[in-house]
């Protein structure tokens, strides 16, 4: 019983790390299109701020 319980794990645990990953690199994308959007609007690369 232990034994059916324990198998395939191993498979689980690549399609969590592989599926972190893939959502890792979607988020990393987005970012860098982002800021690269404002960069391109605003033609700076620096980022303006409010101080409360």
């Amino acid at each position: 019983m232990i034994t059916n319980m324990n198998h395939g794990w191993k498979r689980r645990v690549a399609l969590f790390l592989t599926a972190q990953t893939i959502s890792l690199f979607g988020s990393s994308s987005v970012q860098y299109a982002i800021i690269l959007y404002i960069t391109l609007r605003t033609s700076s690369g620096i980022m303006f701020y409010r101080r409360a």
